[in-house]
C-alpha cells in the first residue's frame, strides 16, 4: 500500500479524535517516519499502486471539496453568498496561519528578524 510514492509499512489507530470526534489512523511508512490522518482520509488516499503528487493531492481535495458543496446545497445559500463564504474562510485560515506562527516563534511577525530566522535554521537539535 501506498500514500502517493511513500510506502506504508504499518497503521494502527491513534488515541486521537479530530476536532469533529472523528478517528485518526496512525502511519508508519517504510522510511520510518510516521504520520496521523483523519481515517476518512486515510480511505480515499492510499492506494496499491505509487502515485505521483499530483492525484495524491487530488485524491485528498476532492472529496473534501464535494463536502463543502454538498453543505452550501444544504443550507440553501444564495449563490451572491458563496464567493463572500469562501472569502471570509481564506481570511480566517490566514488569521489563524499568522497566530500560531507568532506563537511558535514566540514573537509577532514585526519584531522577527533574520538573525532569528538564522538562530532557527542553524539550532542544533
Amino acid at each position: 500500500m501506498y500514500i502517493g510514492n511513500r510506502e506504508i509499512k504499518s497503521t494502527k489507530p491513534s488515541e486521537r479524535k479530530t476536532i469533529l470526534d472523528g478517528d485518526v489512523v496512525e502511519v508508519e511508512f517504510k522510511d520510518g517516519k510516521k504520520q496521523e490522518f483523519n481515517s476518512q482520509v486515510f480511505e480515499w488516499i492510499k492506494d496499491k499502486d505509487k502515485s505521483d503528487l499530483t492525484l495524491l493531492r487530488d485524491k485528498f481535495c476532492l472529496p473534501i471539496t464535494g463536502q463543502i458543496l454538498k453543505i452550501i446545497t444544504d443550507y440553501e445559500v444564495p449563490l451572491s453568498y458563496v464567493e463572500f463564504i469562501f472569502q471570509k474562510v481564506s481570511q480566517s485560515l490566514n488569521v489563524n496561519l499568522d497566530l500560531a506562527e507568532d506563537k511558535l516563534w514566540g514573537k509577532v511577525y514585526t519584531e522577527r528578524t533574520l538573525k532569528d530566522t538564522n538562530d532557527i535554521l542553524t539550532r542544533k537539535e
